[in-house]
């Protein structure tokens, strides 16, 4: 009596379809998550840029409300905010903008100043416009003058 016994198994040509099959989709999910690494650095290149404005527009708006007198020296390039008490430098460069315990990374395309209502390239300011290279977007933040400041400007002028 010969019997044979038959073993349930792939054949090999089976195994390497698999393997095949297999390593496509290996190299498929590489590729993918690839694109993904990429468009989160993108994310997060565009998140830090726009914090920044954020973060430079904040701190502008907070300095003319604390400080009575802004002052831009285009010598020195800084502007400067100062009241009786206390006075705060702002120091500008291309890439970034260094004030006196921090730095704000943020690449001004241009940055303007106004002093009632007109544009000036030295002395005391009550608006600050800027535009950032990265994203095309406005900061603009401005003080509403109170009288002394017109009467002061009115002085100045009449010199």
């Amino acid at each position: 009596m010969n019997t044979k016994k038959t073993v349930n198994a792939f054949t090999l040509v089976e195994m390497v379809i698999v393997l095949i099959i297999a390593s496509l989709i290996v190299a498929l999910s590489f590729t993918v998550l690839d694109i993904v690494q990429r468009n989160l650095g993108n994310i997060s290149k565009q998140f830090s840029v726009e914090n920044n404005r954020i973060l430079l527009q904040s701190r502008l708006e907070a300095n003319f409300f604390k400080y009575g007198e802004s002052y831009y020296d285009r010598n020195k390039e800084q502007i400067v905010f100062r009241n009786n008490i206390d006075s705060i430098i702002y120091r500008l460069n291309n890439d970034f903008l260094i004030m006196e315990d921090d730095t704000v990374d943020f690449k001004f395309q241009k940055i303007y100043f106004m002093y009632h209502g007109d544009s000036i390239a030295n002395g005391d300011f009550d608006a600050i416009g800027t535009i950032q290279k990265e994203s095309a977007k406005k900061i603009f933040c401005y003080r509403i003058n109170d009288s002394k400041a017109y009467l002061d400007g009115l002085e100045s002028r009449n010199k």
